[in-house]
């Protein structure tokens, strides 16, 4: 499950609006949350926190979904192995990819 502490301590927000946002969010906003901020820690070549982002992804797969947790703990995993590596422009690129569809996903489908 995503922490929204870990994400308001991860974004650094001094700002109340950012820190109202992230404590109301749904799960899924904060998955989408932190897509983006990973993008943008990848895009800035920010290793320590792009390595968080992508610790807390890894840390919200739900393996009662087996086959699609191992899945996505693969892609997150390579990504990771990439940042580590020096090599943000393919981690960014799988964030950026997953961002999107995931962005999509929560339009198509909207809470009830």
């Amino acid at each position: 499950m995503v922490d929204q502490q870990s994400l308001y301590n991860t974004k650094r927000a001094s700002n109340p609006y950012v820190a109202q946002t992230v404590r109301t969010a749904s799960k899924e906003k904060l998955i989408l949350m932190l897509y983006q901020l990973g993008c943008q820690a990848c895009a800035r070549h920010d290793a320590a926190k792009a390595n968080r982002v992508l610790s807390e992804l890894i840390a919200a797969l739900n393996f009662e979904y087996r086959e699609m947790a191992i899945r996505f703990f693969d892609l997150y995993r390579y990504a990771l192995d990439e940042v580590n590596a020096g090599r943000f422009t393919e981690a960014q690129n799988i964030l950026k990819s997953l961002s999107t569809m995931w962005d999509g996903a929560l339009v198509s489908c909207p809470k009830q």
